[in-house]
């Protein structure tokens, strides 16, 4: 009901609104998901949650540091990958 009355005064279906909300929803999650990535990323000197395990089995990073950091790295990964999939999937 509300997405009805919002697209009225906006003089827009509401199929457009729903679409168009879930994809700026989807967008900015996106958005903060890649940017807590990146904190973790340029903290630890790593891209991805393999080079992270890489560092760690290497020695680079001490388990006993990185172990929560490397449980987040590797949400944040599947996270996003879950929210690509969602912005693939609007039509």
């Amino acid at each position: 009901m509300l997405t009805q009355a919002i697209a009225q005064k906006l003089d827009m279906p509401p199929e457009a609104l729903e679409k168009a909300s879930l994809r700026a929803f989807l967008e900015a999650r996106r958005r903060e998901t890649e940017a807590q990535l990146f904190l973790l990323a340029k903290k630890h000197g790593v891209q991805t949650v393999q080079e992270f395990d890489a560092a760690v089995q290497a020695g680079r990073i001490r388990e006993e540091d990185g172990f929560e950091d490397f449980l987040v790295f590797d949400r944040l990964e599947a996270d996003r990958e879950k929210i690509l999939e969602a912005l693939q999937s609007l039509p």
